[in-house]
């Protein structure tokens, strides 16, 4: 039975996509070219649908699923979060290592499936040389995380989140940062040229991946990036997102699940990277 909170994000949902939508102006509002109403409503449709399908996915699946549902749906919401939270886990439980290792690689396939998505929302012309290399990037990470996952034991229970499918203010909060992000990233675009450009979504990517792949496909949507140079951007980003999550790995632990997770990610990005070139 429904809950009358869930009736409520479903009706919220619903208004987002078929009423405010289609019907907020598709074109910029400001003096500087920035402000276009039907991109901020897009940027908070997706951010609350993702809110949503994880809660969902929760509520269908459980809570005592293990580490490693918990890892793909908290990849959702925040890949790095979870990043943050394992090796505390690890280091408390050492026979989760192989199961905390699989968590990490499937919240690692979330961010990218989520960035795939975005990608088909805002350009949809790039899906079909994009999809190869994420998609290589992810069967390699999924067929990891099974294999590695089966080799540990049963993880513990999830532990309880928020009962709200959609906390409207973590939305609207996240949906301002992605909308000046891409302000910010435009401006670069527009003023300082193509090699701050790319610094910028370097160091862009570092913290939002999500964020950034909006940025650039809708830049590439209006025209303003070529095919070549949306593709060799997305990889910068996509690098970026798994270096930070290195980074944030070997501060947090030192440990056996540092070591490995890392070495599998750079497995993982050299892979990606090389379908990338070939593509280029």
């Amino acid at each position: 039975m429904l809950k009358p909170r869930e009736i409520q994000s479903t009706i919220i949902l619903v208004l987002l996509f078929a009423v405010v939508l289609p019907f907020v102006p598709n074109y910029t509002v400001d003096p500087w070219n920035l402000i276009n109403p039907q991109n901020l409503v897009k940027v908070i449709a997706l951010i609350a649908s993702i809110q949503f399908a994880s809660y969902v996915s929760v509520r269908v699946l459980g809570n005592r699923a293990g580490l490693m549902i918990s890892g793909f749906l908290g990849g959702l919401v925040s890949s790095t979060t979870v990043f943050a939270t394992l090796p505390r886990k690890v280091r408390e439980n050492p026979v989760l290592l192989y199961p905390a290792i699989a968590a990490s690689l499937l919240a690692t396939l979330a961010m990218l499936l989520e960035v795939l998505t975005i990608v088909m929302t805002v350009a949809p012309k790039l899906v079909p040389r994009l999809s190869g290399p994420l998609g290589i990037m992810c069967a390699a990470g999924l067929t990891l995380a099974l294999v590695l996952g089966a080799k540990g034991k049963t993880a513990p229970p999830q532990s309880e989140g928020s009962q709200n499918p959609l906390d409207l203010k973590s939305v609207l909060k996240l949906s301002a940062l992605v909308s000046g992000l891409l302000m910010s990233v435009e401006l670069v675009q527009r003023s300082l040229g193509k090699q701050a450009f790319q610094i910028t979504i370097f160091l862009a990517s570092l913290f939002e991946l999500h964020g950034v792949t909006f940025s650039v496909s809708d830049l590439f949507a209006r025209g303003n990036l070529s095919e070549t140079e949306t593709m060799s951007t997305l990889a910068l980003g996509i690098s970026a997102a798994f270096f930070s999550k290195i980074i944030l790995l070997w501060s947090l632990d030192r440990g056996q699940f540092a070591l490995r997770t890392s070495e599998i990610l750079l497995a993982i990005v050299a892979l990606g990277g090389g379908a990338f070139w070939l593509l280029i």
